[in-house]
């Protein structure tokens, strides 16, 4: 998508001008790399954001900054610009209709389907825009209760982000311990450990997990998965990108595997071909 914001021709505040086709050509690069469009509001973003990294790197004006930034030696800068604007706040237990639809009824038709048809019992399931872990570690502790008491099952997490910085946060898998305020006493018990007014994902849940860095623009992680879980990611995709992405999911799913997105978020009028699944106000989409 070429960007085309021409009046003015210098977008001014008080902190500096910037050129208005020097911020196209950084919209565009971004877009080419991420997938994320640039309506008013997220442009208001990124004009704040460009204002915050560049008083932190030393830069006089925002403009130099960009400059650098587009330059050959720029990579650093554009990796941390890129982290600043695609971090998703999210937490513990989120969308708990969704997650009850997930544990209730996607887990036990997928291993159903899996006895049935005589497929190894194995669970694959992919966390994609993982953000900083929890929404991983919370699937990860919700398969593991399904599997607890049916020792022949496997479980197998994978959790990708396209930002190496919240990446690290959830490998290291240590959160403020206000984190888990809505988690059920038992399952805070059995999952993390306590150190002073933090807690820490117990090995017997963070082994169930791997993180990786992974751009949705670049092809998949092999296999098939049995679960996909995508939620607030296509919401900052153009339509025609949220289709495209949409249906490389599909085909990566297994037979009957299910997809979640966002709830502000539907693939109604996508052509994906999914079918739509509800479940006490939860919402996913089925193969």
């Amino acid at each position: 998508m070429a960007y085309s914001f021409t009046s003015p021709a210098v977008l001014t505040d008080s902190r500096s001008a910037i050129p208005t086709a020097l911020l196209n050509e950084l919209m565009e690069v971004i877009e080419r790399r991420t997938m994320m469009q640039f309506g008013a509001e997220r442009r208001d973003l990124l004009l704040t954001t460009l204002s915050t990294l560049a008083a932190a790197a030393g830069d006089r004006d925002r403009v130099s900054f960009i400059r650098r930034i587009l330059s050959p030696s720029g990579e650093a800068e554009m990796m941390g610009l890129i982290d600043a604007l695609t971090i998703n706040e999210t937490t513990f237990f989120r969308n708990v209709p969704q997650l009850n639809l997930f544990a209730r009824v996607a887990l036990a038709e997928v291993m159903e389907h899996k006895r049935t048809a005589g497929e190894p019992k194995q669970l694959r399931i992919w966390s994609a825009g993982c953000s900083s872990g929890q929404e991983a570690y919370t699937l990860a502790m919700l398969a593991h209760e399904a599997i607890a008491h049916q020792p022949s099952w496997g479980l197998q997490i994978m959790a990708t982000d396209i930002s190496p910085t919240v990446l690290e946060v959830a490998r290291r898998g240590i959160y403020p311990k206000a984190r888990l305020d809505t988690m059920p006493a038992p399952m805070r018990m059995r999952y993390f450990d306590e150190i002073d007014n933090q807690i820490r994902v117990k090995d017997t849940l963070r082994h169930l997990v791997t993180f990786r860095h992974h751009n949705l623009r670049d092809p998949f992680p092999p296999g098939t998965f049995d679960v996909i879980f995508c939620r607030n990611v296509m919401i900052y995709f153009s339509r025609e990108e949220q289709s495209r992405l949409a249906i490389r999911f599909k085909e990566r799913l297994a037979p009957k595997g299910f997809l979640f997105i966002g709830h502000s978020e539907s693939l109604q009028g996508l052509g994906v071909g999914l079918q739509l699944r509800l479940h006490d106000g939860g919402v996913a989409y089925q193969k």
